[in-house]
């Protein structure tokens, strides 16, 4: 099985401490990575594994529904991957062993692998699927964590390569839902999902004065002038 850089970099969004310093390798090909407030999934890699090629490597699939690697696993297969590849199937990493050690190998000139083995992390999968869904309705606005929305958003940075273009579509939820965010990386055409949980809130941030200012400016408002005769009329005013 292979994978793009991109699907390497969803570490990024990884918690730094404990059990969740780690990047989920799914079965469909599919990585993922969480800090169970924030989540980052990317799709498979769309090169196929024969396409590798290199002496001594061999990709493996990945097994028992998904397995869970080290984060500095990853970080270390990432400065393994060519920037310039002499083929494009050699920008990928090939997961070459995956049991109770797992293996990645890495190649910048398509003739010598590099090889990176750890031990795996021994952490159930998250519920990613119903993390998901609770992102799924559009209605309402949210508070987010800046930090971890920071953090999706740099990851989404890394993976994609693209320029002030690069779009991403965010859908909100009702109050106490997680937002979603999508794209798709430029340098891979995989897309790329993250999600952020809401945080609980005493009170919501109010306007202020000055807000209400900058927001009404620019705005019609309508208002009723008396006529001498005693009828009305409606005239709309533009605030500058």
């Amino acid at each position: 099985m292979l994978y793009t850089i991109a699907n390497l970099l969803v570490g990024g969004v990884a918690d730094k401490k404990g059990s969740l310093s780690c990047v989920f390798l799914d079965e469909d090909g599919s990585t993922f990575a969480t800090d169970r407030m924030c989540l980052v999934i990317v799709e498979p890699c769309k090169t196929k594994d024969e396409e590798f090629r290199v002496a001594g490597v061999k990709p493996v699939e990945v097994r028992d529904g998904g397995v869970a690697v080290p984060a500095n696993l990853v970080a270390d297969t990432i400065k393994g991957i060519a920037k310039q590849p002499m083929r494009r199937a050699h920008a990928n990493a090939a997961l070459t062993q995956c049991g109770p050690v797992v293996e990645l190998a890495t190649t910048k000139d398509g003739i010598s692998a590099t090889k990176n083995s750890a031990t795996r992390v021994r952490s159930a999968l998250p519920k990613v699927r119903q993390f998901l869904r609770d992102s799924g309705n559009k209605k309402a606005s949210v508070c987010v964590s800046l930090k971890r929305l920071k953090k999706i958003v740099d990851t989404f940075d890394k993976m994609c390569g693209g320029d002030d273009t690069q779009p991403v579509f965010v859908e909100l939820g009702e109050e106490e839902d997680p937002i979603s965010l999508r794209t798709q990386s430029y340098l891979t055409g995989q897309r790329v999902m993250g999600v952020v949980t809401a945080l609980q809130v005493d009170e919501w941030l109010k306007l202020n004065k000055w807000e209400r200012g900058l927001l009404n400016k620019g705005v019609k408002q309508k208002k009723v002038m008396k006529r001498r005769n005693g009828g009305k009329r409606t005239v709309q005013r533009r605030h500058r």
